[in-house]
C-alpha cells in the first residue's frame, strides 16, 4: 500500500483535546513496536498538527507513500490545512496506526482496506 496514495477520514463522536490525540498516537506507536527513540523524535514534530476536536469534526490524513498531510474540518465547516509530515518514516508510522497488520484496530483496518479477513 505504500505506493498507493491513501486518505483516512476520521469523524469524531466526542470532544477530544489535541494533547489527548497526540497521547493516543504515541500509545498506538508503542503498540506497533516503534522504538522509543523514534517516538521521542516524532512527538515534537506532531505537536500542534491538530486542533482540539469536537463531536462531528473530521480529521483527514492523506499519505502519498513519502509524505503525509493533515486537514481539519469542523462539523458543517470548510476543510483547512492542519499540517504536513515531511519525514517519510513518520508519515508511514502515522498511517500504520490503522493500516498495519499489527494495528490494535484489526476490524477497522479490514474495513479500510476492503477486506473481510486477513
Amino acid at each position: 500500500m505504500d505506493d498507493i496514495p491513501v486518505a483516512l477520514v476520521i469523524t469524531y463522536s466526542r470532544n477530544i483535546e489535541s494533547a489527548d490525540l497526540l497521547d493516543a498516537t504515541v500509545e498506538q506507536w508503542e503498540h506497533l513496536g516503534i522504538s522509543s527513540a523514534d517516538i521521542a523524535s516524532w512527538v515534537p514534530e506532531m505537536d500542534g498538527k491538530w486542533p482540539d476536536v469536537n463531536k462531528g469534526d473530521r480529521l483527514i490524513y492523506v499519505f502519498n507513500g513519502e509524505q503525509g498531510t493533515f486537514y481539519y474540518q469542523p462539523k458543517n465547516g470548510d476543510v483547512s490545512l492542519s499540517g504536513h509530515l515531511n519525514d517519510s518514516a513518520l508519515a508511514k508510522a502515522f498511517s500504520d496506526i490503522w493500516l498495519s497488520p499489527n494495528t490494535s484496530y484489526p476490524s477497522v483496518r479490514l474495513a479500510l482496506i476492503g477486506s473481510k479477513s486477513q
